[in-house]
């Protein structure tokens, strides 16, 4: 089997493990449930009191407008991407000059899922990109289980670490 498919299953084999372990908190968002999905996430990200990790292959600047517009001062934001990244340089240079440095950027092409940790315990796993998210195809927002954040954290981290700063 090609590398490309052995990634594709576990990825797949990741997906359904998530999406099968008891979540504390979940929401649904059917399609075109943009706003429901967009009014839940900026609570997530306004619950922060430290620090936003977000982990998504396709994030791009509308996440500044439409989502950091949350986060509380003093909260330090981290984001991953892999895709169309040159975008998120000038937001983030821009948002950086006027609130100071709280947000970081780096790009990988390790990553697939995407996730959101705030203050290095809580973990949400978002079935599609944030910038598409609900938009044409139902999507959720679920909160994993406390017992396994701390793994997944550190596995994120790792990538973080190996990643190229922007």
């Amino acid at each position: 089997l090609g590398d490309v498919y052995k990634r594709q299953c576990i990825y797949r084999a990741i997906a359904d493990l998530e999406l099968s372990v008891p979540a504390k908190e979940q929401e649904n968002f059917g399609a075109g449930n943009v706003y429901d999905f967009f009014k839940a996430l900026n609570k997530v990200i306004a619950s922060a009191e430290k620090s936003v990790f977000i982990i998504d292959p396709y994030l791009d600047a509308s996440v500044f407008d439409h989502y950091l517009v949350s986060r509380q001062n003093g909260v330090s934001v981290k984001l991953l991407s892999y895709k169309k990244v040159e975008d998120l340089v000038v937001s983030t240079e821009k948002y950086n000059a006027q609130f100071g440095n709280v947000i970081e950027l780096r790009r990988s092409s390790q990553i697939h899922d995407r996730v959101i940790f705030i203050d290095q315990y809580v973990c949400w796993l978002l079935g599609q990109s944030v910038k598409d998210a609900a938009k044409a195809k139902p999507t959720y927002l679920v909160q994993a289980p406390p017992d396994i954040v701390p793994e997944k954290l550190a596995t994120y981290e790792q990538i973080w670490v190996k990643s190229t700063p922007l």
